[in-house]
This record gives structure tokens, sequence and C-alpha cells, in this order.
């Protein structure tokens, strides 16, 4: 990688995760899917990816929270995405699914951590190589192993920051709130088969930020049954 991604190949990778109405507007507007390349995770969560995250030029965050064993809770300039990590052909691949969109679309992702975890940069897949018309996740598995030695598999710019310190409780602000509620969704959503679902979110310290679990028992829920609780 050499120099800093133009704003519209940064625009464009947001909008890409995000599946925005606008995508034909950006340039990596097409790497949206209706499909995963997992249906689940192929591993637990990594607690080095955990924290707060910053671009190079300070223009795009990212906050990074564990929401439960396998699971990540993304807030990319506050907009909320689930994340698991899909590994396959040897590369380490995450799922990204965007909560916001009536469409609940995805995004595949490669990323590298710093050996001191200090650095994180990612490229999306390009739908030039991966068409956004595939209509299975066997199929999105066959094309990345067909083309895992393509330089084209990934755009061009990737999105890279850097860790930032956490600051105390008061830094999540608005952001907090809408962590909140995208948690509530996935609950819902994780504990369809339970007659009760409770999201325990730890409160934030100076010296960390909130942890998530979710926890659930038997037979049906709707999304009322999914209730936050606020752990002291």
């Amino acid at each position: 990688m050499t120099g800093r991604p133009s704003d519209a190949a940064r625009r464009g990778w947001r909008q890409a995760i995000r599946a925005a109405a606008a995508a034909a507007l950006l340039t990596l507007a097409g790497c949206i899917y209706d499909v995963p390349v997992t249906a689940s995770a192929t591993r637990n969560v990594d607690a080095r990816l955990t924290g707060d995250w910053v671009s190079d030029d300070g223009k795009e965050t990212l906050k990074i929270r564990e929401l439960n064993g396998t699971t990540y809770l993304l807030l990319l300039n506050g907009d909320p995405l689930r994340a698991y990590h899909s590994d396959y052909a040897g590369v380490p691949f995450v799922t990204v699914q965007d909560l916001d969109g009536p469409a609940q679309r995805f995004a595949y992702v490669k990323y590298t951590l710093s050996a001191d975890g200090r650095r994180l940069v990612a490229w999306a897949v390009d739908a030039g190589t991966v068409p956004k018309t595939v209509k299975t996740s066997g199929e999105v598995r066959r094309l990345l192993r067909a083309n895992a030695a393509n330089p084209k598999l990934f755009v061009d710019e990737p999105l890279a920051f850097n860790r930032r310190k956490w600051r105390g409780s008061s830094h999540l602000g608005a952001d907090a709130r809408r962590a909140s509620r995208s948690i509530l969704i996935i609950a819902a959503r994780q504990c369809a088969a339970a007659s009760t679902c409770v999201v325990g979110v730890s409160r934030p310290t100076r010296n960390a930020p909130p942890k998530v679990a979710i926890r659930g028992a038997v037979k049906r829920a709707s999304p009322a049954n999914a209730r936050p609780c606020w752990p002291g």
C-alpha cells in the first residue's frame, strides 16, 4: 500500500459495507452481497481487534466490541454493523453485515493487524472479481478459492486504522446509545427460540470499553422479549 486512500475510495468502501441506495455513485459500491461467505463464524473473536480505531486522517472512526464469543459489533462512523470471522482458503476473511439497511446485506473483507496490535488494515472484495449476483455462500467460496492468487480479488485502496487509546465512559456518547439499539436487534434474532432474552452490557470504565453478553432460555421470543440489562 502506498499513500492514503482517496476520499472517494474511503466513502465507497464504507458504502459497500452499508449497502446504501446511492451505491452507483461510489467507487466500491458494487461490493455488496445477498449471502455471507460462511453462515456462521469459523473461529472465536480475536480480542486484539476490539477497541477504538481512527483512520490516518482522522476522518473515519471504527469501534469494535465483542458481542458474543464469535461475533463483533462494529460502529463505523456510528453506523452499526455485525461481523464474524469467515476464514477460507488460508485468508482471514470477515463477513460484515449492515444492521441499518432494510436488506441487511453483506460485505466481504480481509484484514491485517500489525504485530504490536496498533494498526488495522482492511480490504473489501472487489465486485469485478466476485460479482454481486452470486446466490449462494458455496458459490462465493468457490470464487474466492479460484481467485486466491488474483491481485484483483480485492479493491486497490484499503481502509487503514490506528488504535486510539480508550478515553473513558464519556467517550462513547451517542454511539453508545446507537450501539445499545444494535445489540438489541441482534439479540432478538439470536434468541428467536428463547422465551426470554437478556442482553448484559458492562459499564465502561476509564480503562476499558463495555463488554456485551447475551443470555437466552427456551422456546419462542419476539423482539419485545429482548430487554437490556445494565449491571453495576
